[in-house]
């Protein structure tokens, strides 16, 4: 009998065991997938603080989300990320832009995207995302560098690291 009970609990414990590794794994996935999110994030960010006129900022931000985006393609070409956790937790303007040999040459495409997506959020929309006509877009650079403090506010830019 006491070796039938040890048997139970060494059966539940390496049932336990084996979904905290899984539980871990998926963990991981999710967290590699985010880089691309924080890749993506401090790009556009650092687009609103060189539009703002932070060179400085602008820098940091850019550095970072290289960083980070080598991480994420490294991740990425090791299939350390699954493709639901792709689909779940990266921005679509990265995954358009994945592919190819370099790991730089795929991460400035996805930067030159972001630089665009935030330039037309400070000139092209207007404060709602609607899209504004060619007529209306934000031409003086004075209203241009404090629509994108605001961006860069508004997006909680600081707490990119």
């Amino acid at each position: 009998m006491i070796a039938l009970k040890w048997h139970a609990y060494l059966c539940g414990t390496a049932a336990v065991s084996f979904l905290a590794v899984a539980t871990d794994n998926a963990v991981a996935d999710a967290q590699k997938a985010r880089l691309g999110m924080v890749m993506s994030i401090a790009f556009e960010c650092g687009t609103y603080a060189d539009m703002a006129g932070d060179k400085e900022r602008m820098q940091a931000l850019y550095k970072h989300g290289i960083e980070t985006g080598r991480k994420f393609v490294k991740a990425l070409r090791a299939n350390e990320i699954t493709p639901q956790e792709l689909r779940e937790h990266v921005p679509v303007g990265v995954t358009l832009r994945l592919g190819g040999d370099s790991d730089d040459i795929m991460i400035g495409r996805i930067l030159e995207g972001a630089i665009e997506n935030a330039y037309d959020k400070v000139v092209k929309q207007d404060s709602s995302g609607m899209p504004l006509e060619s007529s209306k877009w934000v031409n003086d650079d004075s209203l241009r560098k404090t629509i994108a403090q605001n961006k860069y506010q508004l997006s909680n830019c600081d707490l990119v690291q």
